[in-house]
């Protein structure tokens, strides 16, 4: 889609796609691809986020809310700020030099949430925002951190990246949280942040299935979220140097750095994985509360167990049918003694495991 002005703002949601302009124009399209100016920001937006009945967007000018088009008032909105999301209904925005707000009604009214961030948010640029099944993550200079509750308690989530990360982009898919610095990708596995190796890329994104980067010919690439996915070029028809991707119902929407938005519908490339897989396992467990995660391509009944040096079974957490999708099961297992166990995954003729040490005070 030739534009009049730059893309610097991207986001869909079902079947929606919004886009900000350098000239402070937004814009939104559905299934059809025809596109209406909606709104007029009177500056670039940073980032878009579609709140129900009604559209947020951050500009250098501060965060608007927009509802049916007009302007709608804000109380107490937060400054600078630079990341958006929706978890549950409820709004989450990252600031520059202040942690994370958040809005229960849609932005029309906003709080500190910083409890449990590096610093309780002073000073701290909250850059990036995903959201996993069962969790929010917000990327920052010390690294990553999650919350369970919609953005109220923050924690650390994970270790194992480089500190001090610099630029960091995260990205959620399904079940799976991503984090990329300097051209290295890691995935949280359990609460280790584990790097999954391959070519430098920069992360642009993510969708329920599949990760969207940058490579070093400035080509855009994608690989699945499962488990020994390798990064394959996308950029078909695609000129060099994307900044943004986003899906929605119908398309996926890519704008890039010369100007213009393109799209592609999503029933093309990439496709679901056709395998299962197990993941993530937590690497040691000593008792507390933890879960195991796996995904199904297809429906299937899963037995899902812990197995002892000598490989005979020492614990079975699930045992029924599960829909496709991404699941997570606690890992319940009381008086299982201290050692190296193999988390075992079947589903079907399918049969994969994962090492899971067990420690003990």
């Amino acid at each position: 889609m030739p534009l009049t002005a730059d893309v610097v703002a991207l986001t869909g949601v079902e079947a929606t796609a919004y886009v900000g302009l350098s000239d402070g124009r937004v814009l939104r399209t559905g299934p059809d691809g025809d596109w209406a100016t909606i709104a007029e920001a009177g500056a670039p937006p940073r980032a878009l986020l579609a709140v129900p009945g009604g559209l947020l967007l951050a500009t250098d000018a501060g965060l608007r809310r927009f509802i049916g088009g007009r302007l709608a008032p804000t109380d107490q909105p937060p400054e600078s700020v630079i990341a958006l999301a929706l978890v549950g209904g409820v709004a989450v925005a990252g600031t520059l030099d202040r942690g994370v707000f958040r809005s229960e009604d849609g932005g029309a009214s906003w709080t500190a949430s910083n409890e449990g961030l590096p610093f309780r948010g002073v000073g701290l640029a909250a850059s990036a925002l995903a959201i996993t099944a069962d969790r929010v993550l917000v990327g920052h200079g010390l690294g990553v951190s999650q919350s369970r509750d919609a953005g109220l308690h923050w924690e650390t989530a994970g270790a194992g990246l480089p500190v001090p990360c610099g630029p960091l982009s995260i990205a959620a898919s399904g079940m799976w949280a991503y984090a990329e610095s300097g051209g290295r990708l890691f995935r949280l596995d359990g609460e280790t942040w584990v790097e999954r190796g391959g070519p430098a890329v920069a992360l642009l994104g993510a969708d329920a299935h599949a990760l969207y980067g940058v490579d070093a010919g400035r080509r855009l690439v994608w690989r699945s979220a499962m488990p020994g996915a390798h990064w394959t070029t996308y950029d078909e028809g695609l000129p060099p140097g994307p900044v943004a991707v986003t899906a929605a119902a119908a398309w996926r929407l890519a704008a890039v750095e010369t100007g213009g938005l393109w799209r592609r519908p999503t029933s093309a490339p990439p496709p679901v994985s056709a395998a299962p897989s197990l993941g993530p396992v937590p690497p040691f467990w000593t008792g507390g509360p933890a879960e195991v995660g796996f995904h199904l391509p297809v429906p299937a009944h899963v037995v899902l167990a812990l197995d002892g040096a000598n490989g005979s079974e020492a614990a079975r957490l699930a045992d029924r049918s599960f829909a496709a999708g991404s699941h997570v099961v606690p890992l319940v297992a009381a008086g299982l003694p201290a050692g190296l166990y193999q988390c075992r995954l079947t589903a079907g003729a399918f049969v994969t495991s994962r090492p899971l040490a067990v420690l003990r005070a």
